[in-house]
């Protein structure tokens, strides 16, 4: 948790949670708000991962015209492109990544877990690594911690109907023929 939190971004991250986006850019650009202070709640995280979770288009836009620290993380762990990855937010994960956030395993295990088809490919492309393993993913049990994210995914799903089935298998082919390195966008 940061130390020595200024009122001003206290007051910034409360607009944000409460959907105020010409207040937050104000605050930062005439006040000095950090734009990467976490809240100060009992999950700690900065105005970008507020802005992914409201599905905030425009402020997210307007934080990343200033640059924000892609590399900050929440109260578990997780930057703002793990959050958009795990919940499937395509657009906020291409911009992030376009923005250079590197294409780590955890967005793409989140993104894979949650059957996020589009976003899987995206962070392939982005040269993110279909061959990490479970093991530090809260998003597995004891019997899955050394698997791999593919053996992990296939596993899954006993019993799904077929829509879910047919984004799992594709989920698995994509993961199984990742894009070849000259089509990795860096």
């Amino acid at each position: 948790m940061q130390g020595n939190v200024r009122w001003i971004d206290i007051n910034m991250l409360s607009l944000a949670q409460g959907r105020e986006t010409d207040q937050v850019i104000l605050a930062i650009d005439t006040h000095g708000a950090d734009i990467n202070a976490l809240t100060t709640d009992r999950r700690p995280r900065t105005v970008l991962m507020i802005a992914i979770e409201n599905n905030d288009k425009i402020l997210f836009d307007a934080l990343l015209a200033r640059n924000p620290d892609l590399s900050v993380k929440d109260w578990l762990g997780y930057t703002a492109l793990e959050h958009a990855a795990r919940k499937g937010k395509y657009e906020f994960v291409v911009a992030l990544l376009t923005h250079g956030a590197p294409a780590s395993d955890d967005a793409l295990r989140g993104a894979a877990v949650g059957l996020h088809t589009e976003t899987v490919r995206e962070l392939l492309y982005f040269g993110a690594d279909p061959n990490i393993r479970a093991s530090v993913s809260p998003y597995c049990n004891r019997k899955q911690s050394n698997q791999t994210l593919i053996d992990m995914i296939r596993s899954e799903g006993r019993g799904e109907s077929t829509p879910e089935r047919a984004k799992r298998e594709g989920i698995v082919y994509m993961l199984e023929n990742p894009p070849p390195l000259s089509y990795v966008l860096k």
